[in-house]
């Protein structure tokens, strides 16, 4: 009979690039990325008319769906409606520099043959992602110049 040892403690790597992140942790870091690259350029998306359409993500989720939403996003001629879906595309496929339409097109081709579970984990994993980037958007983009003053302390 062999003596019970116990199991030593793993030591990190020392080739270890970046330390290994939760999801949420990588995701809302991914989402403060995005935001601040847009609260940066200060056009092509305004920072105003990307906070509007981000505050709404979530409820339109919830009201219509992830598809119905991507679809909505995609429909809208404006420079916000079309950021706020690579944004959303990108933290979904845990790669928020992908600003391709390939990308969007790999998600789509995902959501129409997908099964109903997998659809809903696509939806909560969206909600997640819609989360972090209206809260980073309401901390961010909150003072930026030429904002409208009366829209402050509405949401």
């Amino acid at each position: 009979m062999k003596p019970h040892t116990t199991a030593q403690p793993t030591k990190p790597r020392a080739d270890a690039a970046a330390p290994a992140r939760l999801h949420g942790q990588s995701l809302l870091l991914q989402a403060l990325q995005l935001v601040e690259s847009v609260r940066q350029q200060q056009h092509d998306p305004s920072p105003d008319e990307y906070k509007t359409v981000i505050m709404g993500l979530g409820p339109l989720i919830m009201q219509s769906g992830l598809m119905q939403a991507c679809a909505f996003l995609l429909a809208k001629d404006s420079h916000a409606h079309r950021a706020a879906l690579r944004h959303l595309v990108g933290l979904l496929r845990n790669d928020p520099t992908t600003d391709n339409e390939a990308a969007q097109d790999w998600f789509r081709s995902q959501l129409l043959s997908c099964d109903r579970l997998r659809y809903r984990l696509w939806c909560r994993r969206a909600l997640q992602a819609s989360t972090a980037l209206k809260r980073y958007t309401q901390a961010l983009l909150k003072d930026h110049p030429g904002s409208d003053p009366r829209s402050r302390g509405t949401e």
